[in-house]
Parts: structure tokens; C-alpha cells; sequence
């Protein structure tokens, strides 16, 4: 295994932040086993600091639109699906873009999806997840939830929910996961 690799699989993320600082080179490197880019390890382990993985961009900008080797998700999806807490509202921008926007995570959700959920994401940066990729809010998880029952089903404020019903307001008359239709109420 490369050093770059080892040091993101065991959350020495000191030695890894020290090394792509160093050697940016490495930031493209991917896994010789999964194909996972050193951005797809870190984020994957949930516990990488937010500086260690902006670094990691720094030297290599465009492992944010590479899926992953393992998972095929993007590290959008995998920082949405592991990171634990309060959402880094800087991270999160630097890992969403117009392709990141689109992919899907290991459980079938589009980052919008896996945002709402989370209930931590503000949402000023939901609605950046939206202009990215509007047809987001017609996708539904496995479970047919789409983005529009799950944020009114975690309380978010009116003026989201409108927005997304907006955006796709057929999810209105269209069942969530319980089999109900419901109540928009904008």
C-alpha cells in the first residue's frame, strides 16, 4: 500500500495532511486495490478534519468530481453519508459541484436527499444543492421518499419546502415511504 494511502486508512491525519502538503502529487494517487483517491479514504473513516481534507483538495481540485473506486460514490456523498455533527458549510462547498451534485450514495440518495436528512445543513446551502442539480427534488430515495417528505418530515422551515415543492411540486401528490400523500400546506 502507498504511504499516502496507509496514512488516510489509519487517521494519521497530521502525517497526511503533512505529506499532500509536501508531495501534492500523491493527492492523485489512487489505491492500488480499491482505485479510492486519498479524498475518498479520508472522508470515507467520517473522522478526517475538515483543514486535512481541503488540503487534499488544494493539491488535487478535481478528485471532488472522481467517484470512488469502491463505492462509485462521490466525495460529496461520502462526506454527507459518514460525517457525524454540524456540517462544515466551507467543506461542503468546496465538495459540491455540478457533477458531485448528481451522484447517488451507497444507500440511493442524491446529496440533497442525504443533506435534509442529516438536519444539520443550513438552508441556504440546501438551496445551493438544488441550483446545482434541480432534478434532485424528483428523485427519490429506495424507500420512494422524495426530498419533499423528508423536509417536512425533519420540520424544515417554509420557505424550503416551498422552494423545493417549487422546484417539483408533483411530489405533493405522490406518496412518501408510510404510503401517505402529504400535507405541503405552502
Amino acid at each position: 500500500m502507498f504511504l499516502i494511502h496507509d496514512l488516510a486508512t489509519h487517521a494519521d491525519w497530521g502525517e497526511l495532511k503533512s505529506a499532500v502538503s509536501t508531495f501534492p502529487q500523491t493527492a492523485k494517487v489512487p489505491h492500488p486495490d480499491s482505485r479510492d483517491l486519498p479524498l475518498h479514504l479520508a472522508l470515507s473513516l467520517g473522522s478526517c478534519p475538515s483543514n486535512v481534507i481541503s488540503s487534499i483538495i488544494e493539491a488535487y481540485p478535481e478528485a471532488v468530481d472522481s467517484p470512488s473506486g469502491s463505492t462509485n460514490e462521490y466525495p460529496l456523498s461520502t462526506y454527507l453519508r459518514t460525517f457525524e455533527g454540524t456540517i462544515d458549510v466551507t467543506l461542503l462547498n468546496s465538495l459540491a459541484t455540478e457533477v458531485s451534485a448528481k451522484g447517488v450514495s451507497t444507500l440511493g440518495e442524491t446529496p440533497l436527499l442525504q443533506a435534509i436528512s442529516k438536519k444539520t445543513v443550513h438552508v441556504e446551502d440546501l438551496k445551493c444543492l438544488v441550483e446545482l442539480y434541480p432534478d434532485a427534488c424528483s428523485i427519490p430515495d429506495e424507500m420512494d421518499q422524495l426530498p419533499l417528505h423528508e423536509a417536512i418530515a425533519v420540520g424544515l422551515p417554509k420557505d424550503f419546502i416551498k422552494f423545493i415543492y417549487d422546484k417539483f411540486p408533483e411530489a405533493a401528490t405522490m406518496e412518501n415511504r408510510e404510503g401517505n400523500i402529504v400535507d405541503v400546506n405552502v
